[in-house]
């Protein structure tokens, strides 16, 4: 994914940088003057919009192969957007390394295979798993005209957005605080731009038979289709490398390499700049900014959320960058569990936060703008 080029504004900026070594905190208080209930609808709806469509746009659709449907404690790692952001680059990192690629092998690296015990989004399963399958993708792409496109264009209008507000807080030299509840996901849609990747090949247009009852066994699957890859092209039951070796490059091929250097670049590049976004003002500031800039509690848990989710998400995929699964490998792990459920209660606390403190500005030339801050930083005249 290339750089945005905003942030090139940031690099010019860097070297007249300064340490914010004394922020001004303002204290926690129900400050809000949002009063309608139509008013609240509208904040939620913009607040929660981003994050919905990170989570529904980019959640992989559970197949279970054998035993009983995975219990939510193994779901939920799923919903990190750290396990989104990792199946969005095996997709893309799939497709690169394919030798030769269908509909099959498309609605493989689609799914999350559950076999009872464990989540698998192994290269055996993407070849083990074509003699389940029940219902495939019209194409071995996504159609242009397609539930899947309107929702990478819908990611991507986001993403462009938070981008402008990530700008505008680490280049203007006198900062804003326009912020606000409907602001506290905006940011999680920058990282929708990493669906940009493998958005020809993300579908949920396929179906498998439940249960892992092979096709051969069970004429009809579990929603009445009948198999739909023939028997001369399902493979055995015991998948070899060489198998593999037929559909895709290893992932140490030149086209592997190629592909998780430029992304680990880029991925580095950003994040590093975003939370130089994130901090200014804590622990940096222009020298044309105020020494006491003001922070409310709210910003500083956003940024207490943020910053371990950009950070967990460049060490957690530099550490399994050599994997070909589609599913993150430390998905079940418990440090990952808890590393989510740490997120989950950042997230809620800077939203009762974000929900006691954000009013509308009532002045201009500000006016109509939400923020955390007290009335007297409106900057009114």
């Amino acid at each position: 994914m290339p750089l945005p080029p905003p942030y090139i504004l940031l690099l010019f900026s860097l070297p007249s940088a300064a340490l914010a070594l004394s922020p001004q905190v303002v204290p926690l208080s129900v400050r809000t003057n949002i009063s309608g209930i139509s008013d609240w609808i509208n904040v939620l709806t913009l607040c929660l919009a981003p994050l919905a469509s990170h989570i529904v746009f980019g959640l992989a659709e559970p197949v279970v192969l054998a035993g009983k449907h995975p219990p939510w404690t193994e779901r939920l790692p799923l919903f990190n957007p750290v396990s989104i952001i990792w199946r969005y680059f095996a997709i893309t990192d799939r497709r690169i390394r394919a030798k030769c690629w269908d509909r099959a092998d498309m609605a493989a690296c689609n799914a999350a295979f559950w076999d009872g015990e464990r989540w698998d989004g192994s290269e055996e399963v993407m070849v083990a798993s074509r003699r389940l399958l029940t219902k495939l993708p019209t194409r071995s792409h996504v159609l242009i005209v397609s539930g899947s496109t309107i929702a990478t264009l819908t990611m991507a209008l986001q993403g462009v957005q938070a981008i402008t507000m990530i700008v505008n807080g680490a280049t203007l030299l006198v900062g804003s605080h326009i912020d606000g509840l409907p602001a506290l996901f905006s940011f999680l849609a920058i990282m929708g731009f990493s669906r940009l990747g493998p958005a020809l090949w993300l579908s949920n247009e396929y179906g498998y038979t439940d249960g892992g009852e092979p096709g051969k066994q069970s004429p009809m699957g579990t929603h009445g289709y009948l198999p739909v890859v023939d028997d001369t092209d399902r493979e055995p039951s015991e998948v070899t490398r060489e198998m593999i070796s037929k559909r895709l490059h290893p992932v140490l091929h030149w086209r592997g390499i190629l592909f998780r250097a430029i992304g680990f670049l880029t991925a580095l590049v950003t994040i590093g700049l975003s939370i130089m976004s994130m901090l200014r003002g804590i622990v940096w500031q222009f020298p044309g900014d105020p020494d006491n800039r003001p922070l409310s509690v709210s910003s500083i848990l956003m940024t207490a959320m943020y910053l371990p989710l950009v950070l967990g998400t460049l060490i957690i995929h530099t550490a399994y960058i050599a994997s070909g699964s589609t599913v993150l490998p430390c998905v079940q792990s418990l440090w990952y569990k808890l590393y989510t459920y740490v997120l989950i209660l950042l997230a809620s606390l800077a939203f009762v936060a974000g929900a006691f403190e954000t009013r509308v500005i009532t002045c201009s030339p500000l006016c109509g703008k939400y923020t955390y801050l007290p009335k007297e930083f409106d900057g009114c005249s």
